[in-house]
């Protein structure tokens, strides 16, 4: 992939919605959320070939909504967040953002070696993964985590609440009877920089990987599957330093049908 420095800025819609407030969110269809609220370009345009696009949406209470596409192959969500925060400080005058240090730190990633023609001739095998959107009211989080702290004095965060319920639902939704994994994207930028400031905004990440049966996890309690998410968080940090000093193998990730990321 190459970025091409054209000095075009990046692509903005402003919107506005007559007839609804934000306080109607809870009535909007995922489905117009989707469609309406987030950027899109005219057709003569390959929106593959848009690094970022954000569009704000007024509502008539005054309130308005943020949509952002972006470009995976360029950064990561830590990486839009600073990239977004780089872009807003420009907007407002700035020369130099903040957190984005002019450094060239290309040694850090070794080049790819090459391959030969004949081990690229045949094509990965296609996936069929499914995009879902469900949105967790605060609501709910709320009572998930006054009923898991009925249980425990552990401390837990909503991101492990979440991930729990939503593991635990899909698989007695999809009937899992082998293996089910759960893969939770980690950032590794504290551990493989070590730069003054932060300021890169790639792709940095390493994906945790839970494996259990899908009857375990049907039958364990949300009490439990938030433990066993927070041991990986915990242990995870270690494991995988002592894996970047000891080898510079490429990490794969295999998709089967009873993987939730």
């Amino acid at each position: 992939m190459e970025v091409a420095c054209n000095g075009e800025g990046v692509w903005f819609v402003e919107a506005a919605v007559t007839g609804r407030s934000l306080n109607d969110w809870e009535a909007i269809p995922r489905s117009v959320v989707k469609e309406e609220l987030l950027p899109s370009c005219p057709p003569h345009l390959n929106q593959q070939e848009m690094i970022l696009m954000m569009q704000v949406t007024h509502f008539q209470c005054g309130g308005f909504v943020v949509g952002l596409k972006f470009n995976h192959l360029v950064f990561d969500g830590i990486g839009v967040g600073q990239f977004l925060k780089a872009i807003g400080e420009i907007a407002c005058g700035q020369t130099h953002p903040s957190g984005i240090n002019q450094i060239w730190y290309r040694e850090t990633i070794p080049a790819s070696p090459m391959h030969s023609k004949s081990s690229l001739s045949l094509l990965p095998p296609k996936f069929d993964i499914v995009n879902s959107m469900y949105d967790f009211s605060i609501q709910t989080i709320e009572r998930l985590k006054e009923k898991i702290s009925k249980e425990t004095s552990n401390q837990f965060t909503t991101f492990e609440v979440v991930a729990a319920v939503t593991w635990k639902c899909r698989t007695r939704a999809i009937g899992a009877i082998g293996d089910v994994c759960l893969i939770v994207p980690a950032n590794i930028r504290h551990l493989l920089f070590q730069l003054p400031k932060p300021g890169y905004y790639g792709n940095c990440f390493y994906p945790l990987t839970i494996t259990a049966t899908g009857e375990q996890i049907m039958k364990a309690s949300l009490v439990e599957l938030v433990g066993l998410i927070k041991m990986l968080k915990k242990v995870y940090q270690q494991n995988l330093r002592n894996g970047l000093q000891a080898t510079s193998r490429k990490i794969h990730i295999r998709f089967q049908l009873p993987t939730i990321i």
